[in-house]
């Protein structure tokens, strides 16, 4: 399931509200972490799979609920590149030895940054 923040569609907006409610992100971060969420997913769609959207989905959640949430700064898609990146490096995602492997170099042109 992606989260897409802008829409004139009620139905996909009520959609990612679900989304971001389930993931407990907090009112006044839900706008910023939709925007941040559209661009990892977008990304995991095209370079990975929907179990690395989910993770990154749950990080900028945690992140989003931290106070004062460091996503309050920053451009979106370096926060979403950066959590594309954590989620890689805890996952091996870079390692050559593992068959899925990817270079750390090219995650930043993915992400839009």
């Amino acid at each position: 399931m992606f989260v897409r923040a802008r829409s004139d569609n009620p139905t996909m907006l009520a959609l990612a509200e679900a989304v971001l409610a389930k993931l407990r992100v907090p009112v006044a971060m839900r706008l910023r972490v939709a925007e941040i969420l559209a661009v990892s997913d977008q990304v995991c769609a095209a370079h990975l799979d929907e179990e690395y959207a989910e993770l990154c989905r749950v990080l900028v959640a945690r992140l989003a609920r931290k106070r004062p949430s460091p996503l309050a700064r920053g451009d979106v898609r370096i926060w979403a590149a950066e959590a594309i990146y954590a989620v890689g490096q805890v996952n091996f995602l870079f390692d050559r030895s593992q068959h899925a492997a990817a270079r750390a170099s090219g995650r930043s042109p993915a992400a839009g940054g």
